[in-house]
């Protein structure tokens, strides 16, 4: 998607209802000044669905390392105590015991290789949840702007009115007061 040439003439002479794409970026022809760029600005800082879809982006990229940990061998370690008295209860038996285990996936039929591809489609996922997000809030305030704009051409178009209608007045009240009619 992205800003279109005028379509070309094929062979016959008629234009091809195909547009041309000229680059991957949609461009916003709309200049609704600098106001409403900071106002915009400020709102893909502060809104929480925004911050919402950057937290899952996050979250998604750390699910790529737990992932690739999974192709990692594993260590542990235990260390332990037990403490059994004999039955007749004159002697004691302390053993004490320590492991260490070393876990090598040497095959896991591409379990790991498919969590690491899973990941990265949650990635690929939340990304486009964040430019969904960031889509819906530029035209939730770019309507809203456009409203407020509107309204306030309203409001200039009502104090004309007042004004012609105060002018209107005075005059039918110098005329009335001259005498004239109409």
């Amino acid at each position: 998607i992205g800003p279109y040439r005028a379509a070309p003439k094929d062979t016959t002479g008629l234009v091809q209802n195909q547009p041309e794409v000229t680059s991957g970026i949609v461009e916003d022809t709309i200049d609704l000044g600098p106001e409403y760029n900071g106002i915009l600005q400020e709102a893909l800082r502060t809104r929480p669905e925004i911050l919402e879809a950057d937290a899952n982006i996050a979250a998604a990229r750390r699910g790529i390392h737990v992932a690739r940990a999974s192709q990692l061998p594993a260590l542990s370690i235990g260390v332990g105590y037990i403490y059994t008295p004999n039955a007749a209860g004159f002697t004691r038996v302390n053993q004490g015991a320590a492991t260490l285990n070393v876990t090598v996936p040497l095959f896991d039929g591409g379990l790991a290789r498919a969590r690491v591809k899973e990941a990265r489609a949650t990635i690929a996922d939340a990304e486009n949840n964040l430019r969904q997000a960031t889509d819906q809030v530029a035209l939730d305030l770019q309507q809203a702007y456009l409203a407020l704009i509107q309204a306030r051409d309203q409001v200039q178009v009502a104090n004309v009115g007042i004004t012609q209608a105060r002018e209107a007045a005075r005059l039918a009240r110098v005329r009335y007061n001259a005498g004239v009619s109409q």
